[in-house]
């Protein structure tokens, strides 16, 4: 009897309609295609946040790139500052230097100065600083 019972459960089992049997593919359609949805907004979800994270990470990088640029721009800035002034320096202690060398000169001259040429009579004892007789 118990053999019997299982038999028509078989049975019963086996003569599902066709409309029922369509409606539980169709609802096995509908669950595969929520899973899969919702693996892929998951996958969205997860790539979203990798995109933000690396954007993110962009931001502090370009941000870091930019104070360099700035620390290096002022660096630079103070060296041609100081390559300027450097070489100002050097212009004043040349024409100070000159200067100086063109007063050393005109000392010189009024001291000592060149013997004139031609004297009085315009000979040769005249050049050598002996007029003629």
């Amino acid at each position: 009897a118990v053999n019997r019972m299982a038999a028509n459960r078989r049975t019963v089992d086996l003569e599902i309609p066709e409309e029922v049997l369509a409606e539980i593919r169709s609802q096995e359609s509908v669950t595969e295609l929520r899973a899969s949805l919702l693996r892929e907004v998951g996958f969205r979800l997860f790539a979203e946040s990798r995109a933000e994270e690396a954007t993110a990470e962009l931001q502090l990088s370009n941000e870091r790139f930019q104070q360099q640029i700035g620390m290096l721009s002022d660096e630079l800035a103070a060296k041609n500052e100081q390559e300027e002034a450097r070489r100002r320096k050097l212009l004043r202690l040349k024409e100070q230097r000159q200067r100086e060398e063109e007063a050393q000169r005109s000392r010189d001259t009024r001291a000592n100065p060149p013997p004139q040429q031609g004297g009085q009579n315009g000979g040769i004892g005249s050049f050598l600083g002996k007029p003629l007789a």
